[in-house]
Parts: C-alpha cells; sequence; structure tokens
C-alpha cells in the first residue's frame, strides 16, 4: 500500500534511458547514488521515479502507541524521500516519488516493472555489508531478480563515463551487456575497453601445458568478434584485453588500473538467491568500493 505519491507523468521520447528507477533510504549513500543518477538522468533527459520503502516492522504495536511507532519509522524514510525531491528538482528533472511499506527489494522489483523502468539505481552503503551477503540482501534480490538494468553506486564512487571497462565472455547475457556498453560509449564518446578472463587450474596446466595457449587463444578470438561488433558501431576509442585469473579479482583489477568510470556486466535474472549468492562473478565485482557497475539484464 502506498503512503504517499506525487505525480509528474511528462513523456520522453527519443532517449536510450528514458525512465530511471532510484531507490532512497536514510542513509547519506542513498543521496550521493542519486546526485549520479541525477547527472545521468540530465544527460539523457530522463523521468526520474525516486521510491524510499519504509521496512514493515513484525514487533509488537500494542505495547506502545500504534500510530506513534509508525510514524516514527516513517519520518527518517518521508524526509530522505523529501531531501531526494528536492534534489532531483535541482537539476530539473521530470519527477515521480513514492513512500512505500514492505520488504524493500520486493517494492523496488514491483515498481521497476509497473513503471516500466529503464535502469534502477542503487546505492552500496558499507555499514551494512557482511560476509556471506556482501552487497547486502536487498541489493542482492533486486540485482538477481530484475529484467530492468541496474546501476550500482558505491557510497564514494563517481559515474563517469570517459572510460568504461566492460566484462565479456561468450554468454547471452555478456553479448547484450556488450551492446549496452556500445550505446554509452558512442553516446558520450567513451574510451571502452572490452576483456575477458580465463583461469586454467595448476594441476591442468601440468598436465596439459597446451591447454593455456587453448583458452588464451580462444578469448582471443572472443575478443575479436567484440571488437569487430563495437567497431561496426561506431565506436572510436577501443581497447581490448585478455587476463588469465579469476574473472571478478581481474576485472576490478583492471578497472582500478584504467581508472575506468563505469563498470559494465551482463546477467539473467536469477531465481535462486542461494545460486547467485554462492560465487557469482557480478556479486563479486559489485564489492568493489571505487566503480559503479552496470549490470545488464538478458
Amino acid at each position: 500500500m502506498l503512503l504517499g505519491s506525487s505525480n509528474t507523468n511528462i513523456s520522453i521520447r527519443g532517449t536510450m534511458i528514458s525512465k530511471i528507477l532510484v531507490a532512497i533510504d536514510h542513509t547519506e549513500s542513498s543521496q550521493h547514488a542519486l546526485l549520479q543518477a541525477s547527472s545521468l538522468a540530465r544527460s539523457e533527459k530522463s523521468q526520474v521515479v525516486l521510491l524510499s520503502v519504509v521496512p514493515s516492522y513484525d514487533g509488537d504495536l500494542r505495547m506502545m502507541g500504534k500510530s506513534r511507532v509508525l510514524q516514527q519509522m516513517r519520518d527518517p524514510y518521508r524526509e530522505a524521500l523529501q531531501h531526494a525531491e528536492n534534489t532531483a528538482r535541482e537539476f530539473g528533472l521530470p519527477l515521480q516519488s513514492f513512500l512505500d511499506e514492505g520488504e524493500p527489494f520486493s517494492r523496488i522489483l514491483m515498481l521497476a516493472e509497473q513503471e516500466k523502468v529503464d535502469l534502477i539505481v542503487i546505492n552500496r552503503n558499507e555499514q551494512f555489508l557482511v560476509d556471506r551477503i556482501p552487497i547486502g540482501a536487498d541489493t542482492s534480490k533486486v540485482i538477481s531478480q530484475s529484467t530492468s538494468d541496474i546501476l550500482v553506486v558505491p557510497e564514494k564512487a563517481s559515474l563517469r563515463l570517459d572510460r568504461i571497462l566492460l566484462a565479456f565472455d561468450k554468454s547471452e547475457a555478456s553479448r547484450k551487456a556488450l551492446h549496452r556498453a556500445i550505446d554509452l560509449s558512442v553516446a558520450y564518446g567513451s574510451e571502452l575497453t572490452i576483456m575477458t578472463a580465463f583461469e586454467v587450474p595448476l594441476e591442468g596446466f601440468a598436465y596439459s601445458p597446451e591447454i593455456w595457449e587453448k583458452d588464451a587463444e580462444k578469448a582471443k578470438q572472443l575478443l575479436q568478434q567484440a571488437k569487430d561488433i563495437a567497431e561496426s558501431n561506431g565506436v572510436r576509442h577501443l581497447n581490448t584485453v585478455v587476463r588469465h585469473g579469476k574473472a571478478s579479482t581481474e576485472i576490478c583489477e583492471l578497472a582500478k588500473k584504467i581508472d575506468a568510470g563505469l563498470i559494465v556486466v551482463g546477467c539473467k535474472p536469477i531465481n535462486s538467491m542461494r545460486k547467485y549468492l554462492l560465487g557469482n562473478v557480478v556479486e563479486k565485482v559489485v564489492r568493489n568500493k571505487t566503480n559503479p557497475v552496470w549490470i545488464s539484464k538478458s
């Protein structure tokens, strides 16, 4: 049930990203993510949808005044939403805003589908990190189940589109991410680096040294395919990089080395959270503290 909303319905046409949903909570990192999203929205002439979700209260409200407890719970989220509205208006953005209650991830996904948004922007706050779910339960669930693209912004990271790193493999999701990275690179004149990583276990190399050369050659051929597609679609500043090692580690290290303003990765919707959290490359890349990560959904 919506607790309140203010709507300004404006049709935006001819843009790559027509509508952006920004999840707002009571943390500073949330407002920081909104600033990054607002800059992108202004460039894209996008409509912004703000959503702040008050978590459901499971305690016994009979012990305290129900209305007073609920009001105290809602106030920080309502105030954060009002602050976010002011920020969006300062950027001159067409705006919708919603204050809701329930499970944040489910409300984000529901509104994203209802409003047919092209991009969901969520912050990553370090204080919520835990070992088993290093990017937060709600963030993980949004990433794994959303059918819209997602932009995850670490609390101190700035979104820059001058230098983009695309992590590429042979999956269909990765090919969709390639086209998203191409769109961004062409639109903003970005330098695009396409990288792929392969890993040959030590025992495999010891048993058959030629495996390394074969896998390296396959990686080069894969990148050549991606390069041909990027060049044929108008990307002017293009690099390709092959790395040996764990994909998530190599992606993050290369992003730091080239000072990437954005990492783009592909990910198909995953119904099983357990499957998602146990070793998924995307989840590990999103852990990084310095680079926003754009997750293109297949």
